[in-house]
């Protein structure tokens, strides 16, 4: 079908009936398809052939006649074509390999986002769209890079404050930081950026960190990593407009002042620049001094400035410069102290809301007043509010919120004002940080400065470089020395690097009992850079950790390590990019015991899986009943603890009974496996884990999906190795599609892409984001099922960086860039040789810092004289850490054995890894405890989160003697501090 007659066909099945979205999805579909497409040609991209669509040309109209549309209705199609369009520019448009479509593609994106925020697209592809403009501002044209930024500052005013804006903030500001170091025209970015900023900024530090990138445009003296060539006046003025506005937006008292010392002074000089520059630092001059920020910022400048307009007075007070400054600079302060929009008015109380509205109008050109009506976001900037009105939508200003005040009046400072733009919990500010919780944020921060060492240093000596290159030798042939930022940190560095393993060294010595956390801040010269922490001792290297380390910014290498002998050990840094420098501050090595380290995980297991419980035994009048015998069962476990079981489970009854007597979680260890249910192509088979499941369902036992698909190539179904990709792609969705929805409900979570941090066979056939879109597929079948990651070595060698968790934390980035926003969960499979207790801890920290459920999934230890000894560690290290939510064994048994561990012999008797486990069990709460009430009927006693059952016994109590009564114990609030239970035995 031509393309003028397949458009045609869709305007006459669009109609404003029921089933408008039904036949709009299947026109998407078609739009969308991959035929349609090479139809017409990369060059002719719907996104530009679309603009008749959109327009409301003559022929349109006579279509419209002839159909007899309404006016809603022709609103409804303009609607729904510029839906099919902007679905065309994101999902063929930005991935075309010509740089005129994927420009023409831009154009129309922000176009229509100009024009509404009403766009679901802007929130169902997110992370497409953000993706591809960021690509383009790293690799296109300056046309294509004015446009991609544009599209990025429009995408955060559609969505306005939450998660998606702040990773969107994160991205966009790695991205034109270095882009405003080597870009000319930078004008645009500067915009963009500062809109970003305001959206999705999640506190004050992160304006600031903005800030301070607008400002090495401004100064390049106070800044770092910039090009020494000034900036041309467009830029300069730019970049002071874009920061006064950064300033509008947050209490400037916060800022941090040792860094903004000299901004005063170097506005001042620039008031002798052209008219532009002139106005725009007097803007600034007059918002730092109507912020209160001014020692900030040196009032000593500003003293001095005043006195060369008043000859007569030697010393000025901060209050009257406030006031005399103003009035130097009022004539040239050409700001609008109203506006209207569609017919209403709307005053300006302060000159920050002034500069706000000026820049916001100036960013959103003519479409400036459809975003002051539609988004939500803009009217709590400018505290507003809309209404409806038999002419249309008005606006207005609540009356007890409405505040009218002079320009540079000192009364601006008053509490009611402050509190209206600075503190009031209903702002702007307030309710985006609300929004923005740091527990559900991806990445670790990289932060403009390192914190301070843990512990101090521990043992390491001159641990954040005080004293010079004191304790720190050179290890291999690079040279090192300290250096020192602005801020005054002092730091050591590695360069002229020729291996991987130049760097700076320490000399411990390490003692094989202790526990060994260790932790560093890093940064890298240049690009992105993958750094080590290694100790070498007597008998090898002994990894402690990894960072994804880069340049601009600190990250925290978070790690440990335990030796198998005593003996000296060199610390060393080791990066495989030998072109970076390696700077490293406030490290860390600190030695616990093994006592000091069981205390710890005592505690958290005190604090994170236990509440006391007070119980009160009473008669039928409510009086107390002492010396009453009370015995307390947990029925359920709080926390999940299971092993895995094999089909074997389904033919032997001794099996069969033990584990039913242990486990109430489960996973099966290959029966749900694509190699298992279909091993020839078109033969599923599905009986095996039917009956299994059928087993665990009978008996109450939860079930783990393990997996939909594997990522290593040796465990795809072998004729499906070597299909082509069309072939191989409807062999993946049969897949997904017939055993996600068979178990749909019937399982807790699924591991989706087994392994994907090792392995890519379908990211090598399907491209970078084959695991977001497998991802999503599983999710819009089984939309309430958190789907997890799932991958070995990340938390058991911390030599394979591979799987380290800055690799594993990049991954999850990747999942929710490449489009997958459901539930998510991080599965660490366990399978220990010897374990690095420390490592594994901080492993974990800091993917916790996701907020991410953390489930243990395949906990086992090699064979060995110390395997049971290990396998406790482990699985009380991991009991002990409060974000992980459950933790399975790998221990399927088989009468042939098992696949590294088991439990039990073929008689299903305890070996020592049986005891372990039957050991932890007790200890964690399914078995009974009692005792007896008090005088006033009570009974105390902090017990685990699980279902229990309390039976109370008294025999001088007339009829029944015997109560029993059921109870949940579970996490509490710290005002509340334990659960009562009143327990009524009738007399």
């Amino acid at each position: 079908m031509g393309r003028k007659k397949m458009v045609e066909s869709v305007e006459r099945r669009i109609s404003v009936t029921d089933k408008d979205f039904k036949d709009y999805e299947a026109e998407a579909a078609y739009f969308a398809s991959p035929k349609s497409l090479d139809d017409c040609g990369e060059q002719d991209l719907i996104c530009k052939r679309q603009n008749s669509l959109n327009s409301d040309d003559d022929s349109s109209s006579t279509q419209q006649g002839k159909h007899n549309r309404s006016k809603m209705g022709r609103k409804k199609v303009a609607e729904r074509r510029m839906s099919v369009s902007l679905n065309l520019c994101v999902e063929q448009g930005l991935f075309a390999k010509k740089e005129q479509a994927r420009e023409e593609a831009l154009s129309e994106i922000v176009k229509a986002f100009t024009r509404s925020t009403k766009h679901e697209i802007a929130k169902k592809k997110f992370a497409t769209i953000m993706l591809r403009c960021l690509n383009s501002v790293k690799k296109g044209s300056s046309k294509e890079i004015c446009l991609a930024t544009k599209a990025i500052g429009l995408l955060a005013m559609i969505l306005g404050p939450g998660d998606a804006t702040n990773e969107l903030f994160e991205e966009s500001l790695s991205t034109y930081s270095q882009l405003l170091s080597f870009q000319a025209d930078s004008v645009n970015v500067l915009e963009c950026l500062a809109i970003v900023t305001l959206v999705g900024a999640e506190d004050f530090s992160d304006t600031e960190r903005s800030m301070k990138v607008i400002w090495q445009l401004v100064c390049p003296d106070l800044g770092s990593n910039i090009s020494s060539n000034e900036a041309s006046t467009p830029v300069l003025a730019a970049a002071i407009s874009a920061w006064s506005f950064l300033l509008t937006t947050i209490d400037g008292r916060q800022l941090d002042h040792k860094y903004w010392q000299g901004v005063v002074s170097y506005f001042l000089n620039l008031l002798h620049e052209g008219e532009s520059v002139r106005a725009l630092c007097i803007e600034a001059l007059a918002v730092i001094l109507e912020k209160g920020c001014v020692e900030k910022f040196s009032a000593e400048a500003y003293k001095a400035f005043m006195h060369s307009f008043d000859n007569e007075q030697n010393t000025i007070s901060e209050y009257d410069a406030r006031l005399k400054v103003p009035k130097l600079f009022e004539e040239e302060l050409r700001l609008k102290t109203s506006t209207h929009i569609c017919g209403n008015s709307l005053k300006f109380s302060t000159l920050a809301q002034s500069i706000k509205f000026k820049f916001m109008k100036q960013f959103l050109g003519d479409g400036f007043k459809a975003h002051m009506m539609e988004n939500e976001f803009l009217q709590q900037v400018f505290d507003f509010k809309v209404k409806e009105a038999p002419n249309g939508p008005e606006i207005y200003v609540p009356e007890n919120e409405e505040v009218n005040v002079r320009y540079f009046s000192h009364d601006i400072r008053k509490d009611k004002c402050k509190q209206k733009f600075e503190r009031s919990p209903n702002s702007m500010v307030s309710k985006a940080r609300t929004q923005l919780m740091k527990k559900y944020r991806v990445i670790a921060q990289c932060l403009d400065n390192p914190l301070k060492p843990q512990y101090g240093g521990g043992i390491v000596g001159n641990p954040e470089l005080d004293h010079g290159m004191k304790g720190w030798t050179t290890f291999g042939d690079a040279q090192i020395e300290q250096k020192v930022s602005k801020g005054g940190n002092n730091f050591i560095v590695a360069h002229h690097r020729n291996q991987p393993h130049d760097s700076f060294s320490q000399k411990f010595y390490l003692e094989k009992e202790k526990f060994y956390t260790f932790s560093a801040w890093l940064q890298v010269s240049e690009q992105d850079a993958e750094v080590a922490a290694i100790f070498k001792t007597q008998s090898g290297y002994e990894h402690a950790g990894w960072v994804d380390a880069k340049p601009g910014c600190w990250s925290m290498l978070k790690g440990g390590l335990t030796v198998n002998a005593s003996g000296p050990a060199d610390l060393y840094f080791e990066s495989k990019n030998t072109s970076v420098e390696i700077w490293a501050d406030s490290i860390s090595l600190q030695p616990f015991s093994e006592k000091e380290w069981r205390s710890h995980q005592q505690h958290s297991i005190e604090k994170a899986r236990k509440t006391s419980v007070k119980l009160v035994a009473v008669d039928a009048k409510g009086n107390p009943i002492p010396n009453a015998t009370l015995s307390i069962t947990q029925t359920n476990g709080g926390f999940p603890f299971g092993c895995a079981i094999s089909d074997q489970i389904l033919y032997n009854t001794g099996y069969q009974n033990w584990f039913k007597s242990k486990f109430k979680y489960t996973v099966f260890e290959n029966e749900m496996k694509w190699t298992n249910t279909e091993p020839v192509r078109g033969r599923v088979d599905y009986s095996v884990p039917d009956a299994m499941l059928r087993f665990t369902a009978q008996n109450g036992i939860s079930v783990r999906g393990h997996n939909v698909l594997w990522d290593d190539k040796m465990f795809v179904p072998g004729w499906a190795q070597y299909l082509s990709p069309k072939d191989l792609r409807f062999a993946v969705d049969d897949r997904v599609n017939s055993l996600v929805r068979r178990y749909a409900g019937k399982v807790i979570s699924w591991d989706v892409v087994n392994e994907n941090l090792h392995f890519n066979f379908y990211e090598s056939v399907f491209g970078k984001y084959a695991s977001a879109q497998l991802y999503s597929k599983v999710h819009g079948i089984d939309f309430a099922t958190t789907l997890y990651l799932n991958e070995f070595n990340t938390i058991e060698e911390p030599g394979d960086g591979a799987s380290s968790p800055d690799k594993y934390l990049g991954k999850i980035r990747e999942l929710r860039f490449g489009g997958y926003n459901g539930p998510l969960g991080i599965g660490l499979q366990g399978h220990f040789r010897f374990p690095n207790l420390p490592y594994m801890r901080a492993t974990i920290d800091k993917l916790a810092s996701t907020g991410l459920p953390i489930w243990l999934s395949e906990v086992d230890v090699q064979s060995g004289p110390y395997q049971a000894a290990y396998l406790e560690q482990v699985l009380r290290e991991g009991h002990g850490h409060p974000s992980v939510r459950g933790i399975i064994v790998w221990s399927a048994w088989r009468p042939q054995g098992c696949y590294r561990m088991c439990l039990t012999d073929n008689n299903f008797r305890n070996l020592p890894t049986g005891d372990v486990v039957d050991k932890l069990i007790r200890e964690w709460g399914i078995y009974p405890e009692g005792g007896v009430t008090d005088s006033n009927g009570r009974f105390e006693a902090r017990l685990f989160h699980g279902d229990y059952k309390v039976t109370v016994n008294h025999p001088n109590i007339n009829g029944s003697s015997v109560v029993s009564k059921s109870f949940e114990v579970g996490p509490v609030d710290e005002a509340e501090k334990k659960i009562v239970v009143h327990v009524k035995v009738s007399a």
